[in-house]
């Protein structure tokens, strides 16, 4: 078992590293102000797949976000796996941005 000490700590730096290099970097995905993906994923930062208990089921998971990726295209699954994490964010972050100017 973990020393509590160690474990808060490393708690403070995930928020931390969190909020720098995603939340303020990609602020249409990580957005509080809309009702986005990441405002249903924010509430439970450890466990992507545990549903919070908000008296209705999410509707957002991250493996909908992967098959609307990766699409029919499931032969090239493994390219779209091997891309880096930032070069997905950077699209999907486009892809909300062109979504609500075409809503508007």
């Amino acid at each position: 078992m973990l020393p509590e000490e160690l474990i808060f700590a490393v708690a403070i730096n995930y928020r931390g590293m969190r909020s720098a290099c995603l939340e303020k970097k990609y602020i249409h995905i990580f957005s509080s102000k809309d009702d986005t993906i990441a405002d249903e994923n924010r509430k439970y930062d450890i466990d992507l797949d545990e549903e919070p208990d908000r008296g209705y089921k999410s509707q957002f998971k991250w493996v909908n976000v992967h098959r609307n990726i990766v699409g029919d295209d499931i032969k090239d699954e493994e390219k779209y796996m091997a891309l880096n994490l930032y070069t997905v964010l950077n699209r999907l972050d486009a892809v909300i941005v062109e979504n609500r100017k075409s809503k508007k």
